[in-house]
């Protein structure tokens, strides 16, 4: 958020597109929504076969460099205390090279990965002092009991990691018009 409104500032945003109900068809927005859907649902779901097969090529490989392909991987880690935390929380900021391969699926050219790259380690630290407040000031509000475990389970199935990229694909895909498709 804060690279967010650190750019909102510095740049202005042009809008080039302007909108047209001259002619509208129900029909052929319907036909162009379904093949658009179809057309990025192939995409993203050969980005994600695409990386699982790296993922099964390479067994034995870091459990952390599993998570920074295929973010839904960091469902294996385990670990506890504040630099697990503050790696986990790294980790599901920066979001996995698979979901950076859907966005650009997605975006068809239109969002700069240049930039996006370009700002990672300035974001990636952000995250990481974020957290680590954040650890520190709930660590100090919250008393743990001595026969709890430590180890964070992020979800039993490992489905809740991939809800909240889609989730996040879909508000790119919603913010992000292809240009073709004007």
């Amino acid at each position: 958020m804060v690279l967010y409104i650190i750019f909102t500032i510095k740049l202005k945003f042009k809008s080039d597109a302007s909108i047209s109900c001259k002619g509208f068809s129900l029909t052929d927005a319907v036909m162009d929504a379904i093949s658009s859907s179809a057309g990025s649902m192939i995409s993203i779901c050969s980005a994600i076969v695409f990386f699982s097969a790296i993922i099964a090529l390479l067994p034995s490989l870091n459990p952390i460099l599993y998570a920074v392909l295929e973010i839904s991987n960091i469902t294996s880690l385990e670990g506890s205390g504040m630099l697990f935390f503050v790696m986990v929380t790294v980790l599901l900021s920066f979001g996995g090279l698979c979901v950076h391969m859907q966005i650009l699926c997605m975006s068809g050219g239109s969002f700069s990965f240049k930039r996006f790259y370009l700002t990672r380690p300035i974001q990636l630290l952000l995250t990481a002092a974020f957290s680590s407040i954040g650890y520190l000031i709930v660590q100090n509000h919250i008393s743990i009991d001595a026969d709890a475990s430590n180890n964070i389970e992020f979800s039993s199935t490992g489905s809740i990691i991939p809800f909240i990229c889609v989730c996040g694909m879909v508000l790119i895909a919603l913010t992000h018009k292809k240009s073709d498709r004007m």
